[in-house]
């Protein structure tokens, strides 16, 4: 399986419940690193970031399911902090949301034994929301970047020409799915 593709969910991770119990982790996680403040010339480990931009806090960087631990069916910690850096939280929020709630086409959900597709127009309401963001525009722009910044993190990657193709295009078939599905996807959102 290529690094980014899907992989089985257990029944109790699709729940709603996980859902937003992660969203409301990962805001409590941006909401303690608003308050944190690095010190001068702090070195990351994998992202030339050298200091914080405006609205930026210090983020996981790899957020998703894969680096979440789970007690009881609910997210309680995320680990494997080896890609933190300065980033906006609302682009980590659009990252999270991708694979979180998660967001792909019909291949993704039978690849990742959901059957199928949930309704993701709910699902990524519930999601946002709980993070504590409403508003359409915001959740779009945080899917869009989330995806597009992600092909920079590949310079990061020890990849192969043929693996960094592959990865380029997985992202570029990733945003044509999203742009296909915009306006499905905001419709329960404000």
């Amino acid at each position: 399986m290529a690094a980014g593709g899907p992989t089985p969910w257990p029944l109790w991770a699709r729940t709603e419940e996980c859902l937003v119990a992660t969203a409301r982790l990962l805001r409590t996680l941006h909401d303690a690193a608003a308050t944190f403040a690095p010190p001068e010339g702090a070195v990351w480990r994998r992202y030339n970031a050298p200091a914080l931009g405006a609205g930026e806090a210090v983020c996981h960087g790899d957020i998703g399911p894969h680096n979440t631990v789970y007690r009881a069916g609910l997210p309680v910690a995320f680990i494997d902090w080896d890609t933190i850096r300065p980033n906006d939280p609302i682009v980590e929020l659009g990252a999270a949301a991708w694979k979180y709630v998660p967001l792909g086409d019909d291949a993704y959900f039978e690849a990742s034994d959901f059957g199928t597709r949930p309704a993701l127009a709910r699902r990524l309401a519930l999601f946002a929301r709980a993070y504590g963001v409403h508003d359409r525009d915001t959740v779009l722009w945080a899917l869009h970047q989330a995806k597009q910044r992600s092909v920079d993190a590949t310079r990061y990657f020890p990849l192969t020409p043929a693996q960094g193709a592959a990865e380029l295009r997985r992202v570029a078939t990733e945003l044509e799915w999203l742009d296909s599905a915009l306006v499905e996807l905001v419709a329960e959102l404000d």
